[in-house]
């Protein structure tokens, strides 16, 4: 055979090959497609198992209850004459110290009204601490004191005379705006002590 008869059943096979290939090609996407057009559930017709794992819930991390705020570390807004948030200490008339302390309200004849207000902004939950008699008040001392949120009276003591024992509360102040602590036409004076803020 000459070489033009080699090239010529060369380039004939190579046809013939090419097109085999893509018959066979057309064979599998038949195939498929026949597959997918079948009416039997996806179960029957897949050989596939899907295996569903249950994931545990992601748990958020565990945040650490911030420390609750002393009161006598916001500065007071606005306030009486006779109110003073700067006391080392002050000692009731049983001899106990309370140390950075407050103290409202003045001993004597007459009565006074006293207040201080503090601006909270609604960031705090709970108020806690001590109200106690201070060791300058007279035998004929007597009051009461009260706290206020946004006017509101969330907490009042009974009547406090001189031997009258320190007083322990806490109080739910969720959303109070403006803290005002205050006493109305009382003749005692008040040791405020170790009041707390919590969030």
């Amino acid at each position: 055979m000459g070489d033009f008869d080699k090239k010529k059943a060369f380039s004939i096979g190579g046809k013939l090959a090419g097109a085999c290939a893509i018959i066979a090609l057309l064979a599998n996407v038949s195939e498929i497609v026949q597959l997918f057009k079948t009416d039997k559930p996806a179960t029957e017709t897949s050989t596939a198992v899907v295996e569903m794992v249950e994931l545990e819930p992601v748990k958020k991390p565990e945040t650490e209850p911030s420390e609750p705020v002393h009161l006598n570390s916001i500065k007071v807004s606005e306030h009486s004459k006779n109110f003073s948030d700067n006391n080392v200490s002050s000692k009731d008339i049983f001899g106990n110290t309370y140390y950075n302390s407050s103290t409202i309200g003045k001993s004597g004849l007459m009565k006074s009204e006293d207040y201080a207000i503090y601006y909270l902004g609604g960031k705090y939950k709970t108020l806690s601490g001590i109200i106690a008699v201070d060791e300058d008040n007279s035998k004929n001392a007597v009051g009461e004191l009260s706290i206020l949120c946004d006017d509101a009276e969330v907490y009042t003591t009974k009547q406090v005379e001189r031997n009258t024992a320190s007083i322990e509360f806490s109080i739910d102040i969720k959303g109070c705006q403006w803290l005002n602590i205050c006493h109305d036409k009382s003749k005692m004076k008040f040791i405020l002590a170790d009041w707390k803020l919590e969030e």
